[in-house]
């Protein structure tokens, strides 16, 4: 923090507050300007709307924060406004369920905080947080070696379920059920089914 002068007065230069999310993720609705301000990890406060008229609704920089990115809030704010029939409304209140806006968001391809409610990016290897098994990492170990290079274009080239389990059960030790419900449950669903057709060369 530091002071400017301006205008026959000191301001204290502050960097842009975050988010208490200990509260935020007890809250279960917010307005759009206070989801917008949130999806970029800024605690909604009064001053970022502060003199602007219902009617043309946007976001000012605080001449305490002039780190403050008011242009990227309003495009998250005019997406939230754009797509307002996707979210959830309170009834009696000009609020909307956090639930819902993190939900349109992801759609919308738009990254959230990791603290976000909802926002399936929690902190950790999964989405959840750290909480693992031997089981769950064979099978991202697997997703990785077998499907992330997957070209539905080229579906022939897609590997067999035999193919997965029996290297679930060699590199990983998992029991033969375990191995071929992971294989199952990692098939991407545009793969053919069944075993690959053999191709006979013509003599």
């Amino acid at each position: 923090m530091h002071d400017l002068a301006a205008g026959g007065r000191t301001i204290n230069i502050m960097e842009t507050p975050t988010p208490d999310w200990t509260i935020w993720s007890a809250m279960p609705h917010a307005e759009l300007w206070e989801l917008s301000l949130l999806a970029m990890d800024v605690s909604p406060q009064r001053e970022f709307v502060e003199l602007v008229p219902l009617e043309d609704p946007r976001f000012v920089v605080p001449a305490a924060y002039p780190d403050f990115d008011a242009h990227k809030a309003q495009n998250i704010w005019k997406l939230a406004r754009t797509r307002q029939a996707e979210l959830e409304p309170v009834p009696g209140l000009d609020s909307f369920t956090i639930a819902s806006f993190a939900q349109m968001m992801r759609k919308a391809g738009v990254p959230l905080p990791v603290q976000f409610p909802g926002s399936g990016t929690a902190r950790g290897r999964w989405p959840w947080g750290d909480y693992t098994t031997p089981e769950l990492d064979a099978l991202a170990a697997a997703v990785k070696i077998f499907w992330c290079d997957f070209d539905p274009t080229s579906p022939d080239a897609a590997p067999t379920n035999d193919e997965v389990s029996d290297w679930l059960m060699k590199q990983h030790g998992l029991s033969s059920n375990t191995a071929v419900a992971l294989a199952s449950a990692m098939r991407d669903p545009r793969a053919p089914v069944g075993r690959r057709k053999k191709v006979v060369e013509k003599g």
